[in-house]
């Protein structure tokens, strides 16, 4: 696998913590932020390949990031909203506002995983068949 650029955003530093060795483990460079005016320079700055975003950041918070994000023309960047906010209206106005996948925390390292490789195209044939069938 090619180094892909992870990058994560989240105001509670042990969440960054916790996304940076699970994603480093796997190969991907991890850039992490814990404010969204810093997640925006990081993306006008250089190639990310996928965004980790959580929805309750101080200042902007992360639907106004990923509206953003995709107002920058990074609307094929790839975004997982990784918040607790997980009410069924929260989940639709992820998707609604762009978000390409939405997990609730507390998360699970191997669902994280999962969906970053499936996002990025890191899973083998049989490992995507497989988990299209539990989405």
């Amino acid at each position: 696998m090619s180094e892909k650029h992870v990058l994560c955003v989240d105001d509670d530093p042990g969440i960054l913590s916790a996304l940076r060795r699970i994603l480093e483990r796997k190969g991907y460079r991890v850039t992490t932020c814990t404010r969204s005016q810093d997640a925006l320079r990081e993306i006008s700055a250089g190639q990310v390949d996928l965004v980790i975003l959580d929805l309750m950041m101080p200042g902007m918070d992360g639907y106004k990031l990923l509206q953003e994000i995709r107002r920058a023309g990074r609307c094929s960047t790839p975004v997982v909203m990784l918040t607790a906010k997980d009410k069924d209206r929260d989940v639709l106005k992820g998707y609604g506002e762009g978000a390409t996948y939405y997990i609730t925390k507390p998360f699970k390292n191997k669902h994280v995983i999962n969906i970053v490789e499936y996002l990025l195209g890191d899973l083998s044939k049989s490992e995507k068949q497989a988990l299209e069938l539990q989405l």
